[in-house]
């Protein structure tokens, strides 16, 4: 499923974030043995979405924070 999503995105212009914040909600899901939707709900339902949005670069900086030391 991760796949065909990330397939869907080599034709479109989405942002870094947004492809991220889509990877995030499936892999999860998936961990899960849920839907993207139901991780979603979850999410705004404590007013979380915006803050796992927004932590792309946050994640990227210290994934490669961690990779230089």
């Amino acid at each position: 499923m991760i796949r065909e999503i990330l397939c869907i995105y080599g034709g479109m212009k989405l942002s870094k974030e947004f492809q991220f914040f889509t990877y995030l909600l499936e892999s999860y899901a998936q961990h899960k043995n849920t839907t993207a939707g139901a991780v979603l709900k979850t999410l705004d339902e404590k007013g979380l979405t915006d803050f796992v949005y927004k932590m792309y670069d946050l994640y990227h900086c210290l994934l490669y924070t961690s990779d230089a030391a």
